[in-house]
């Protein structure tokens, strides 16, 4: 290697990876520990409370600030990471193959919206991810997914209609399109994720569930495609199957207000958001956390639909390893 080389093939390799996925903070794989370099070594000692340190170059640069932990405090740590609405990739070592520094590659992508891990789901409620397509000025598209249920849903509302569903969606992360900016009273205070423009196509949409039926609803089509197409660049061919989207609409059942839905403490209090305190945690204690993330949705205004759908029970659900869909009438 030239002295005139700043960094050695470790720290290229985790260049070079960390520039594949731009905004995503990469956790990568040394021995035992996950480490990570340069300015997100100063936001991961800052938001873990980790020590930051330094470590050679490997080349002729000087030291880049360092920051890690034990492999065994991976889940705890990306629990932590995902709840302040970070995104963040695995970097896995490969096998020895007699090089001097083992070559290593990204093998899974986690954001605040796509978990489907039960160790890092939350108990309390859905984890759900939604995309949000503003078009004009009194219709907004809204698609959601519950990616550890399968569930998938999309319809269009006008502006205080599309505000109370994402009170009562409360989602994890809000997918933005670059050609459609959110109004910000909608996206006030969420983790919001830009994407890149709507395809006019709806080619992933189609690709992933031909038997959609969105024909009528074009913004609510786009929101949809936009899930799609986040998941299939996030998962590729490991994304876990969705249902086919179906259509969400106004008379579906009792809707509140978003400020309504917050007076009545519902599923959280007003001040702190805490489950502890709520109406459904002074009701309904079940002894399972699919149970638990099954009542929060069915808690939640809007949710108990009028016709029949079809709906997994929790208890079939855990039987294929997957977690409870948002329900659309009472408990098991």
């Amino acid at each position: 290697m030239s002295q005139a080389e700043p960094y050695g093939e470790l720290v290229r390799q985790y260049l070079a990876l960390r520039d594949s996925q731009p905004g995503v903070l990469l956790l990568f794989r040394i021995g035992s520990f996950y480490e990570v370099f340069f300015d997100d070594a100063e936001l991961l000692a800052r938001e873990l409370g980790l020590k930051l340190s330094e470590r050679p170059s490997g080349g002729g640069g000087p030291p880049v600030p360092q920051c890690g932990f034990g492999h065994h405090a991976l889940d705890d740590f990306l629990q932590r990471l995902l709840a302040r609405g970070y995104r963040v990739a695995i970097g896995e070592e490969g096998a020895d193959t007699g090089d001097p520094v083992r070559r290593r590659a990204i093998v899974r992508t986690l954001t605040p919206g796509t978990v489907t891990d039960p160790a890092l789901l939350r108990e309390d409620r859905p984890t759900y991810l939604v995309a949000l397509v503003a078009a004009a000025a009194d219709r907004v598209g809204l698609a959601w997914t519950d990616v550890a249920a399968g569930e998938f849903r999309a319809g269009e509302f006008g502006p205080e209609d599309a505000a109370a569903e994402l009170q009562r969606l409360d989602p994890a992360e809000v997918l933005v399109p670059a050609d459609h900016p959110a109004p910000a009273a909608l996206v006030a205070g969420r983790r919001v994720t830009g994407v890149p423009a709507t395809d006019a196509a709806r080619r992933a949409l189609r690709g992933g569930y031909p038997d959609a039926d969105l024909v009528d609803l074009p913004l609510a089509a786009g929101a949809a495609d936009l899930i799609a197409r986040y998941l299939a660049a996030l998962q590729g061919d490991a994304a876990p199957p969705l249902d086919v989207p179906t259509v969400a609409a106004g008379g579906d059942g009792l809707r509140l207000d978003a400020g309504t839905q917050r007076h009545l403490e519902l599923v959280e209090t007003e001040h702190g958001r805490a489950y502890a305190g709520s109406l459904r945690a002074a009701c309904w204690r079940p002894s399972t956390a699919p149970r638990r993330r099954w009542g929060a949705a069915c808690c939640a205004p809007g949710s108990c639909a009028r016709s029949p759908t079809r709906a997994r029970s929790p208890c079939a659900s855990a039987s294929s390893g997957r977690s409870s869909p948002t329900p659309r009438c009472g408990p098991p």
